[in-house]
């Protein structure tokens, strides 16, 4: 697990967030718009997509709120978003 992150307490969860982690430190900063296998969606849309899943995973297990985005029309937007505050 990262430096600094809380164990959730559900170990697939934990491992979840960590591989998406590792996924997203490995996009260069200007691969973000770059086209995917998922027609019409960039990087930056897939990775929107899988983080809206981790966050309605943990909102289900928890009871926490669920993502305040639709992660199934993920916007794309990239603009002032720092990929390492999802750490």
């Amino acid at each position: 697990m990262s430096d600094g992150m809380i164990p959730s307490g559900w170990d697939i969860l934990d491992a979840s967030h960590e591989a998406l982690r590792t996924a997203v430190r490995a996009v260069p900063a200007d691969g973000w718009q770059l086209p995917t296998p998922c027609t019409g969606w960039t990087v930056a849309q897939v990775f929107q997509h899988a983080v809206g899943d981790q966050i309605g995973y943990a909102a289900a297990l928890t009871g926490e709120p669920g993502p305040d985005f639709d992660p199934f029309d993920p916007s794309g937007e990239t603009e002032g978003v720092d990929p390492e505050a999802f750490d």
